[in-house]
């Protein structure tokens, strides 16, 4: 009896330390600081990711524009089902709720997202595009169109687009503290500037969600990743979290000398603001 309680004893101080040796070798020897969960390490900009070379930041962004961070537990998609259509989270307080409001950039010649969000929740929409200049000004008694643009600042292109910021467009329509339930942006790499200088003048505190698409593209450097992933930090910072991350296949691939094989070029990302209230 007494050798059966001694093995018993020695089994389970030995199944403690084989704990706290795994748990030992995992945060210090198995995973290096540049592969800790995408969430924890984007809190702030980490100094570590200067360290990192390229391929590591590389791994890092592949990492963040494909893993979810939070939950949505019931979401529709509005419009197209393939490309032009965009993932909408209706739990809880994220739902459109009239009088809803709508911001969406880059429209080209798919409205099916802009008319689905007005047929699904009644929603006032603003829709955006420089590139289209024969349209008339209201598509219906719901949306609106304006032949501008997003970017990081007030200034015209060298398609000569008329382009603004998203706190510009806001104060254009007296909106600066009305709820804006959802923000679309599919703007052909302006949405880095836009989102930086959103995050900054503080013009996304009062937005429920965003869907945009992050383009890669030009030559895909070290210093490329670090800027792209402190948007993504700033974003963070922002209180925006990913609920939904989705590859957009027709944008092709792109060639990367860091590591000598071919990259997404486009990926949807889709944030709940956890700060809205």
């Amino acid at each position: 009896m007494i050798q059966n309680k001694l093995k018993l004893r020695d089994l389970v101080l030995g199944f403690m330390i084989f704990l706290l040796i795994g748990s030992y070798f995992q945060q210090n020897v198995l995973l290096p600081k540049w592969s800790l969960d995408v969430d924890e390490r984007l809190s702030s900009i980490h100094p570590d990711i200067y360290a990192l070379n390229g391929s590591q930041l590389e791994f890092e962004y592949n990492r963040y524009v494909s893993e979810n961070e939070v939950d949505c537990k019931k979401s529709v998609r509005i419009g197209n089902v393939g490309d032009g259509g965009w993932d909408v989270c209706v739990d809880g307080l994220y739902l459109p709720r009239q009088p809803c409001l709508v911001y969406s950039f880059g429209i080209k010649d798919d409205w099916s997202f802009d008319d689905g969000t007005v047929s699904s929740f009644n929603c006032t929409v603003r829709a955006f595009d420089p590139s289209i200049t024969s349209l008339s000004p209201k598509r219906n008694e719901s949306i609106y169109f304006y032949s501008e643009g997003l970017a990081g600042s007030n200034k015209n292109n060298s398609k000569h687009w008329k382009l603004r910021t998203l706190n510009s467009f806001r104060e254009m329509f007296n909106e600066q503290n009305s709820t804006i339930d959802y923000l679309k942006i599919d703007i052909e790499s302006y949405e880095w500037e836009s989102m930086d200088t959103a995050v900054k003048d503080g013009s996304l505190r009062n937005v429920k969600q965003i869907g945009v698409e992050f383009h890669r593209t030009g030559t895909l450097t070290k210093e490329f990743y670090l800027d792209k992933l402190n948007t993504f930090a700033r974003l963070h910072d922002a209180g925006f979290r990913k609920w939904r991350t989705h590859l957009n296949v027709p944008c092709g691939v792109l060639y990367s000398d860091i590591t000598q094989g071919f990259m997404s070029i486009c990926n949807e990302l889709y944030y709940l603001n956890l700060l809205y209230s």
